[in-house]
């Protein structure tokens, strides 16, 4: 049953970032494309978590949560007061809040490489912004979403370091197992650990490397 929890919380950090995070900094990113006052700003709040420490951060994220004068807190328990996240959810939640900066800068820099004639001609035949955002802008800048997405699938394998930090019971991954066994375990046990790791990279890396060469081919024939 520990294992089944950590497979599933390690495979939820992965669906997170490319169902949740990833569309929502593509979004995010094609409206700061538009020239909206204050992109810049913006930008740069997005990205400000990935420049802050991650311990600066989840100690910042936890303070909201804090039952006396926390905000998000408060907030919830205004919505309903008999409902409480459970911890996995808060951590996923931190996740998607920190993980939006980084694709939005990566995305921004993609779209920017995008003529803007294109965007310009859709304009003068009536197309609206949906149609842009999925016609025009996505294929266009399809390579650097698919590398989003198998980044986001090596978080599967590579994500301990934010559950760690938060200290939460039920939140482990599968290298936050591996970090915890091979911290406190005796060098004898380092074999078993070693094998714990491989098992999954044999499970996920063929995984990911067909989600590449399939997701890939989308779009293919189109050229910036």
């Amino acid at each position: 049953p520990n294992n089944l929890m950590i497979l599933i919380n390690s495979i939820g950090y992965g669906a997170i970032t490319i169902f949740i995070s990833l569309p929502l900094a593509l979004i995010c990113s094609y409206f700061l494309s538009k020239k909206m006052p204050f992109a810049n700003v913006f930008r740069f709040i997005f990205f400000l978590p990935n420049i802050i420490s991650i311990v600066a951060l989840v100690y910042a994220f936890k303070m909201q949560l804090d039952s006396n004068a926390g905000l998000i807190y408060q907030m919830l328990i205004q919505l309903n007061d008999s409902v409480w996240p459970n911890t996995t959810i808060i951590v996923y939640i931190y996740c998607i809040w920190a993980g939006i900066g980084y694709n939005v800068l990566l995305l921004s820099g993609a779209i920017g490489r995008v003529p803007q004639e294109l965007f310009e001609s859709a304009q003068m035949d009536g197309a609206s912004n949906f149609t842009q955002f999925t016609k025009i802008m996505i294929p266009m800048i399809w390579p650097t979403i698919v590398t989003l997405i198998v980044l986001g699938m090596t978080n599967i394998l590579t994500l301990y370091l934010q559950p760690v930090l938060f200290g939460y019971s039920y939140t482990e991954t599968i290298a936050g197992s591996i970090f915890d066994g091979v911290s406190s375990a005796q060098t004898t046990q380092y074999p078993v650990f070693a094998a714990f790791g491989l098992l999954f990279s044999l499970i996920f890396a063929p995984l990911i490397l067909l989600v590449r060469r399939v997701a890939s081919k989308k779009y293919s024939d189109t050229e910036c």
